[in-house]
């Protein structure tokens, strides 16, 4: 594989005249609508018919562009990648469409708590600098943009001596400058001057602002003006925000969400763009205004305590640990390490300033945390936003060339556990992923699944969940554990010299789960939570609807994270049963990849994996197609809201070894994606949403597919319309074998594209075995995909997608 980032140096902090109307990230939608020599969505569907995707995104102080791509189309990626960067045609039709989109995605920015908690703390925390105005901009002034504004400011700043450009992968670096040198050197130099943006005067007290909202939870954000990227405090801050609230066991977390339970969520991180940034804490909580009064003042509590005492020993050595694995885990693929090479050159003028961060991360001592939370934090100084319920208001991972390049291998324990693994030596690190059949197919009652994976590992019978954590953090290692529609399991990413030290806590976490009545209370209180949280999604809104609608009366129906009724309802005896039924080793697949000794590993595993007793795999639970009662329309009702969701579900029948799986995948690739159908017609042609698409969900012995639009409650219909007539299209086998052959090509690349990493490749080996697709079912994927024929299609619509079997869902206003 090969990646492409384009690194432009505007952003919304540099927008000058045109401060707060999003006009960097208006010109960013436009670069890929057409260029002088390519129409209206040929870009997209050439990078696409060669393997590739592509993508864009504007923050304050840079626009982006990327293309990821298999390496022996990099040629013709940069030749794209010129085209749209220095010749973008601005059609002014296309202008107004776009504008439409980016209308919508306001809208969508208004209806998401945690966007508008964003948008109005840095509006807070800063009063003069233009990192205050949010990317998107404010709707009146983006509507003021004219097409000659965007010609006007694209000609200002894209420039060659404002741009830089990354490539990294599997190519010849000789080749590649020649390339770059024909389609990027002809570019010539120009007359540029950065915008200089005016100084953040020094904050003399504090500014507290309480936003009431039709919402049911509690959102904070509170924060202190930090250092900029290139000072030397960077360092220290982001180990002090690793400290106070990354991870289970750092101390906001461990305080507030484990002991005092006062807080659902809590993170604290240090944000250091190329100007003074922000050291950020937030939070999220159920509606109680008293313990939002006691966060506030346990947060100054605790930041007093770091200043007066430092760090301990071991929660330093923790961070310098999470810090290093969080590095080597962002270099695994080309994206990442193309994205980085960009931003640190145009950000620092050092390519390598990663490289040197890490080594910065490991020279701080305790005098330098506390030097630093001495001269930035203040409570007269810092910024509290909330966001409060309307009842509230008031004072009170290695790349896909590395990894399809070594050998995958399989072995079976005498108790029938099966063990996966692949050695790929090229970076210090290794993923395993553990899965089990269950998940929502099993579930006896709504959520039973999820609710015992997220007790599961919550600690053990020698350990606390506050040890645990500790323990792992200690190592740089991540664990969690998962629960999904057909299996439930544990993935996890380390450094591969904590090899045996991993192995010997996932077995103690798989044969010594304690599921302690304490913790089953808090994860319950936080399900719940989470439950109500839903509810003001509209997009879970409807695909929760959706699923009810199509499969009553059986499991698969059920919404993963259970009702309120459920889970107020269930027993920690009940998690403990679903636990022990599934958790046998006839049930398990172990996938191991990364820098290991495949024997060696194989005999750590068997040490302790081979004692597990056999036991009978559990009896798959039938999952049921539509009930009989016909196609369905549901209408939901949400006040409040700005955007309305169409969504249609097909009941398919298929489970996940099912070989039409394929065949829909091509389907929704015809549907989907910015080379799709339903983008060309929906958001280029009528400007009518922001996200639409189409994806299947396959079940143990069944699944449904989906086709969904998020849009206005005045477009619904029209998407609708638009939506039935692509289906019926598709149906009658109305499709060229250029459209077919591209939409291949690009399912093709997206999965080499998604299985760059190690975890990657592990769950997806683990998850084929375990389904009855076999381990390396991805590697015949591309002869799979393309053997699907226009013939097959029909067929698929005949047998699964029949016309009128579907139900409807609309949530919106």
């Amino acid at each position: 594989m090969a990646a492409l980032h384009v690194f432009v140096g505007v952003g919304s902090a540099s927008e000058g005249r045109f401060a707060g109307t999003g006009i960097s990230h208006f010109v960013e939608h436009m670069l890929f609508k057409g260029t002088e020599r390519r129409g209206v969505g040929e870009i997209a569907r050439e990078i696409e018919s060669l393997g590739g995707e592509m993508n864009a995104f504007t923050s304050a102080d840079a626009t982006r562009y990327t293309i990821a791509i298999p390496s022996r189309h990099t040629a013709k990626a940069l030749e794209v990648m010129a085209d749209a960067i220095f010749s973008p045609a601005f059609d002014a039709g296309e202008v107004e469409k776009e504008r439409e989109v980016i209308l919508g995605e306001l809208r969508l920015n208004e209806d998401d708590p945690e966007r508008k908690l964003y948008r109005h703390f840095w509006e807070t925390a800063y009063l003069a600098h233009p990192y205050r105005y949010p990317v998107i901009g404010y709707e009146a002034l983006f509507r003021s943009i004219s097409r000659d504004d965007l010609i006007s400011f694209y000609r200002e700043q894209y420039v060659p001596n404002n741009i830089v450009l990354a490539v990294v992968g599997d190519v010849d670096p000789d080749e590649v400058m020649r390339d770059i040198q024909t389609h990027f050197g002809p570019s010539e130099r120009k007359r540029f001057l950065a915008a200089a943006p005016p100084a953040e005067q020094d904050q003399l007290s504090e500014r507290a602002v309480e936003i009431p909202l039709p919402i049911e939870q509690i959102y904070l954000m509170l924060g202190y003006h930090g250092p900029p990227l290139n000072h030397p405090d960077l360092y220290a801050m982001d180990v002090l925000a690793i400290i106070l609230g990354e991870g289970a066991s750092s101390r906001l977390v461990r305080r507030f969400k484990e002991d005092e339970e006062w807080v659902l969520s809590i993170q604290a991180a240090s944000h250091t763009p190329r100007d003074a940034g922000l050291f950020i804490i937030r939070a999220r909580l159920l509606p109680d205004r008293v313990k939002l009064d006691r966060l506030l003042k346990g947060v100054s509590e605790e930041i007093a305590l770091m200043t007066r005492s430092g760090p301990k020993r071991d929660e330093l050595e923790k961070a310098k640990a999470i810090v290093l694995s969080q590095f080597l885990f962002g270099q695994q693929d080309a994206e990442g390490q193309a994205g980085d090479l960009a931003s640190s050159w145009a950000l620092t003028g050092d390519t390598h300033f990663s490289a040197r961060y890490v080594e910065g991360i490991r020279r701080v001592t305790a005098q330098d945390v506390r030097r630093v939370g001495a001269r930035y934090f203040s409570d007269s100084k810092r910024t509290v936003l909330s966001l409060v319920p309307a009842a509230l208001s008031g004072p009170g991972e290695a790349a896909a060339g590395e990894t399809g390049g070594s050998e995958i291998h399989i072995t079976t324990l005498p108790n029938g556990l099966k063990l996966i693994t692949q050695s790929v030596p090229h970076v210090p690190i290794v993923s395993l992923y553990l899965a089990m059949k269950g998940g929502v197919s099993f579930d006896e009652k709504p959520g039973l699944s999820n609710f015992m994976s997220a007790v599961w590992t919550k600690g053990t019978e020698r350990r606390s969940d506050a040890e645990l954590a500790r323990t792992l953090e200690t190592l740089g290692a991540s664990l969690g554990s998962y629960s999904g529609n057909n299996t439930f399991g544990i993935s996890a990413g380390f450094l591969s010299e904590h090899l045996d030290t991993i192995l010997s806590l996932l077995h103690e976490i798989v044969t010594q789960p304690a599921f302690r009545a304490e913790e089953v209370e808090k994860v319950r209180r936080r399900i719940l939570a989470e439950i109500d949280r839903e509810a003001d999604n509209p997009f879970q809104t409807a695909g929760r609807l959706l699923r009810g609608a199509l499969f009553k009366g059986c499991a698969f129906g059920h919404p993963a994270i259970g009702t309120r009724e459920s889970i107020e309802g269930m027993t920690r005896a009940e998690l403990i049963s679903f636990y022990n039924t599934f958790s046998v080793p006839q049930n398990m697949v172990l996938s191991i990849a990364g820098d290991i000794d495949e024997e060696r590993v194989a005999g750590i595993v068997e040490k302790h994996f081979s004692r597990l007793p056999a036991s009978e795999v559990p009896v798959v639970l039938p999952v049921l197609s539509a009930s009989g009662s016909g196609p369905e329309a549901i209408r939901k009702t949400l006040e409040e809201k700005e955007q309305t969701i169409l969504i249609l579900g097909f009941p398919t029948g298929m489970g996940a070894d099912h070989p039409d799986r394929h065949a829909l995948s091509v389907v929704n690739g015809l549907l989907s994606g910015q080379g799709g159908r339903l983008y060309k017609r929906i958001r280029e042609e009528l400007g009518l949403a922001y996200t639409l698409g189409a994806y299947q969900v396959l079940g143990i012995a069944g699944g449904f597919e989906t086709v969904y639009v998020a849009t206005t409650h005045e477009g619904v219909e029209t998407c609708r319309k638009v939506v039935e007539e692509e289906l019926e299209r598709l149906r009658s086998g109305e499709i060229s074998d250029q459209e077919l052959g591209e939409v291949k090509t690009h399912l093709i690349g997206s999965q080499e594209l998604a299985l760059e990493t190690l975890g990657a490749v592990a769950e997806q080996t683990a998850l084929d075995e375990l389904l009855g697709n076999g381990y390396l079912a991805f590697k015949s994927y591309a002869e799979d995909i393309n053997r699907v024929t226009i013939q097959d299609i029909r067929r698929i619509f005949e047998e699964r997608l029949k016309a009128g079997s579907e139900a409807k869902v609309i949530v919106g206003p």
